[in-house]
């Protein structure tokens, strides 16, 4: 992917896997606070990050790194996301997405993370919306490796 451009997206959908459309990544996942977009992390790939400081979440001093979307994704995403990564093992702990007016809107936050195979994955992850307190838990169970083919 070049910087600045939008990240491509891949779906597919069944047991097996085929191409379906592509859902509208930034609309809720069926009654709950999560989007597809909070399950790709694309703000982790948001280059333009500065950090704002250091702060304690979960016993673990983080940094706190301020991210804006790139150019081809402002329109759909918020204005900006502020995240705490440990210092130690450089692992997203919490994010915070803020609106035009500065305000957070939403937050998520690591619960705990599990090792599937040789991974470290997360396992629990909290999705909160700060403007209703609305809240949605997400437990992955087990993880699946997809080959691609060469």
């Amino acid at each position: 992917r070049t910087h600045g451009a939008a990240p491509r997206y891949r779906y597919k959908k069944g047991d097996p896997p085929i191409n379906a459309p592509l859902p509208a990544l930034n609309e809720a996942i069926q009654d709950t606070n999560i989007s597809w977009r909070d399950l790709t992390f694309s703000f982790l790939w948001w280059r333009n990050g500065t950090v704002k400081g250091r702060a304690r979440v979960k016993n673990f001093t983080c940094y706190v790194v301020e991210v804006t979307p790139p150019p081809a994704e402002a329109g759909t995403s918020p204005q900006k996301v502020r995240l705490w990564i440990t210092q130690k093992h450089r692992m997203l702990v919490q994010a915070k997405e803020y609106d035009k007016e500065g305000r957070a809107t939403r937050r998520l936050l690591v619960k705990s993370l599990k090792k599937f195979d040789e991974r470290w994955m997360i396992k629990d992850i909290l999705v909160e919306s700060l403007l209703t307190r609305r809240k949605t838990a997400l437990r992955v169970r087990e993880m699946q490796s997809l080959q691609r083919k060469r």
